[in-house]
């Protein structure tokens, strides 16, 4: 969950579901009807399956989606079309997270900020919300009030650092008021790679990619699903 637009946030999910494959199978949801389609970031807009605009009717129990969705370095993805953008139900999202949660290890939801009843609905069933907060006064600010209406428990902030931040991620936790996972470094690398479709592990940085093992560890991932 993004503290505030454009602290990447969908970025991070991907980061996550990447190294996720380690662990074993691990699927990727997007649920941001507004955010274009987070299949743009890993270079998969053409890879051939199913996107929400199969799904929104999806309710119940439904079969292995695994078959029918992108598979792309590993990690089962279901993405937003760019076909007309509509909020999801939550009858839609308890039954694709129910399907997948069934044949992964680790199901990552990028939930975006809309904080429709889709959203809600992959809130309130996930085992732990994962806030990205900037490094700053402002980003601080919206990040309390995007928990606010969230309504998220359980939350834990990763703090996404750069140059000349004002605020040490340890003070942006305690003003949250959430436990710190970790911190994710800037890499100039990635904004440009995500214009071309480069995925992130293929673009970022050492660094970058070893944070993102480290929220994961500490999310205890491979102990439990998250």
């Amino acid at each position: 969950l993004g503290g505030s637009g454009g602290v990447g946030a969908s970025t991070l999910a991907v980061g996550l579901a990447s190294a996720g494959t380690a662990l074993g199978a691990t699927a990727l949801v997007d649920l941001d009807p507004l955010g274009g389609g987070v299949d743009l970031l890993l270079g998969a807009e053409r890879v051939p399956g199913w996107r929400w605009d199969r799904l929104r009717a999806a309710r119940g129990q439904i079969g292995e989606l695994r078959r029918e969705v992108p598979e792309v370095a590993g990690v089962t993805l279901v993405s937003m079309g760019r076909d007309g953008a509509t909020a999801l139900t939550r009858d839609a999202v308890a039954a694709v997270l129910a399907s997948l949660s069934r044949s992964s290890e680790l199901v990552v939801m990028d939930v975006g900020r809309s904080l429709d009843a889709g959203a809600r609905e992959a809130l309130r069933t996930s085992d732990r919300v994962v806030v990205l907060c900037a490094q700053d006064v402002r980003g601080v600010a919206a990040a309390r009030m995007t928990l606010a209406a969230a309504e998220a428990t359980g939350a834990a902030v990763v703090v996404r650092m750069r140059r000349g931040g004002a605020i040490r991620a340890s003070e942006v936790a305690t003003a949250l008021g959430l436990p710190l996972l970790g911190t994710i470094p800037h890499d100039a690398a990635l904004a440009p790679a995500a214009e071309r479709g480069v995925p992130p592990d293929s673009a970022a940085g050492r660094g970058w990619l070893r944070a993102c093992a480290a929220v994961l560890a500490e999310l205890g991932a491979g102990k439990d699903r998250a």
